[in-house]
């Protein structure tokens, strides 16, 4: 059984992550969402998805979607997002915040 998965976002930390899912990429059906419909579909095509979103709202709305995964900077999305999934069974998960550097010398 596959999961439908949403990468929300497509940027370079997107693209990024979606390499890093290629171990396991034959469970997964990838969907991308982009504030920028062109770019979502870009990214169907550069990582063979299954579709495509033009907004952040239409994914989790889709009854497709399964799981959304938050690729995008912290301003774009608040802490909890406006939009919440169609499902009761849908899931979201944010890429974790760096941890602030120590500074370094002395």
């Amino acid at each position: 059984m596959k999961l439908a998965l949403c990468i929300v976002g497509c940027g370079q930390f997107a693209r990024t992550f979606v390499r890093g899912l290629q171990p396991v990429r034959d469970d997964l059906d990838l969907f991308f969402a982009s504030r920028d419909g062109a770019r979502a579909r870009a990214y169907v095509a550069q990582f063979q998805g299954c579709g495509a979103f033009g907004s952040y709202e239409a994914a989790a709305a889709d009854p497709r979607v399964e799981a959304l995964y938050l690729c995008t900077p912290p301003t774009c999305i608040r802490p909890t997002p406006p939009w919440r999934p169609r499902r009761a069974s849908t899931s979201w998960w944010r890429n974790p915040l760096p941890a602030p550097w120590p500074k370094a010398g002395p």
